[in-house]
């Protein structure tokens, strides 16, 4: 995989986690997954994913029944998943979910 495909994989997977949050927002049964008002429980946490080297750096917040996407760090994630490099990450999302096990 040359460069410019492993950029083009590494903007599929944020695209991905966009996509991720717009379903939260539009089900409301994916929704009650995040926040339920019936049982009041509410999933608020921060997760970092990025590569050790710092050439990707997103992030995702779920707050009171929302998930959003950035670009960046943010301050004291609950869970941070480093991988190896943006080859490496691309490459994990590149395969379905069979091959990925």
């Amino acid at each position: 995989m040359n460069e410019a495909e492993i950029d083009e994989k590494i903007e599929n997977f944020k695209e991905s986690l966009n996509l991720l949050g717009m379903v939260f927002d539009t089900r409301r049964k994916m929704r009650r997954e995040i926040k339920n008002d019936k049982t009041g429980f509410v999933f608020n946490a921060k997760y970092q994913f990025k590569t050790r080297d710092g050439a990707v750096k997103v992030y995702l917040i779920f707050e009171d029944g929302k998930m959003t996407v950035h670009e960046g760090e943010i301050d004291d994630p609950n869970v941070t998943i480093y991988y190896k490099d943006k080859a490496t990450l691309a490459n994990l999302y590149d395969k379905s979910a069979e091959e990925s096990l």
